[in-house]
């Protein structure tokens, strides 16, 4: 039999009604999914707050986002003490899609050179997506993010990239969403960060209220760093990620 890299889906104990979901969903597709018990936000003490979370260049970020963070943090840290290879990882408020044996079978126990960490899932979205260096995985293409892709639903994290990124001087300056996929995170531009499509999750939580649109001199110059790294692949136009449904 090939080996797989473990499945892990992130739950609050105070939400049994989601962890039935998320192993209702596993049953049906026939899918080993470990649980990983969310760090509870009634657990974060104000000192751990203040620690990891209060910057003068970025906003104060909420009990609920502190809690992602830490808790995606705390399953990097339970994959090193395993010695796994990777893992995929999603959140209990995503929708599944039937596709997902057949990708992981394909995907076998790590993921495909010069990519660190694949989106498995979308919002809705419109995103900017690579042409170049794309794979094939089962059902899905990987291609390059080359936008923000707001939320956190799900996954595929190399071991090596969760180790060094887990020491990273800015992990904690922004919620978990924005350093892993967002445009203005310091990962985006310089690291293997791709999407995959179409989507293999789909997000049924509400989302987060869209930030405000940052002044103009902020966006020229995201604008100028996009086509410094990405070239003139920064021109793509943005389109949705379809889910990859029944």
């Amino acid at each position: 039999m090939r080996r797989q890299l473990p499945v892990f889906y992130i739950n609050s104990p105070e939400r049994q009604d989601l962890r039935n979901l998320m192993e209702e969903q596993f049953n049906t597709l026939q899918i080993v999914a470990e649980r990983f018990q969310a760090i509870d936000t009634a657990a974060i003490h104000y000192t751990l707050r203040d620690k990891y979370y209060v910057s003068s260049k970025w906003p104060q970020r909420s009990p609920e986002q502190i809690a992602v963070g830490l808790s995606h943090l705390a399953l990097w840290q339970l994959m090193a003490e395993r010695r796994l290879t990777g893992a995929v990882i999603f959140a209990d408020t995503v929708t599944i899609s039937p596709r997902l044996p057949q990708f992981l079978d394909r995907l076998g126990g790590d993921l495909p050179d010069r990519i660190a960490v694949l989106r498995l899932d979308t919002t809705g979205d419109q995103v900017k997506l690579g042409r170049h260096n794309q794979r094939t995985i089962g059902p899905v293409l990987a291609q390059r993010l080359l936008s923000t892709h707001s939320g956190i639903g799900g996954y595929v994290i190399s071991a090596e990239f969760s180790r060094q990124i887990a020491g990273h001087r800015r992990l904690h300056d922004a919620d978990l969403e924005t350093f892993l996929f967002g445009r203005a995170g310091p990962l985006l531009h310089v690291s293997g960060v791709y999407q995959a499509v179409p989507a293999l999750g789909l997000a049924t939580a509400p989302q987060a209220p869209r930030p405000a649109v940052p002044p103009l001199a902020s966006r020229l110059l995201h604008t100028a760093r996009d086509l410094v790294y990405f070239g003139r692949e920064a021109l793509t136009p943005a389109r949705a990620i379809p889910f990859a449904g029944p």
